[in-house]
């Protein structure tokens, strides 16, 4: 992320440890969600835009993000979706 100037990445499966995403410089943001072993993650390195996660819709396997950077607000979200499993059944749409 440093060396190709990345501002957001969406992380599937990244390196936990004592269910925390970890692995990441300290100066980065993590926005991870749930109490057991993380699987999806956001991370940021971009201080400034400012970003909350929207609970109500994340877990350990999902987290959603609204970003608000210079006048523009966009969702963003990170899903883990288990190859063994029917895709269907973790995306819902209305």
């Amino acid at each position: 992320m440093i060396q190709n100037n990345v501002d957001i990445a969406s992380v599937q499966e990244p390196y936990t440890s004592h269910n925390n995403v970890a692995g990441f410089p300290k100066e980065f943001t993590i926005y991870a969600h749930g109490v057991g072993r993380k699987r999806a993650a956001i991370v940021i390195n971009n201080k400034g835009t400012d970003i909350i996660t929207i609970a109500q819709r994340s877990n350990e396997d999902a987290i959603l993000t609204e970003i608000r950077y210079k006048g523009l607000r966009l969702y963003g979200a990170s899903l883990y979706l288990p190859i063994d499993i029917d895709i269907a059944g973790d995306i819902y749409i209305q």
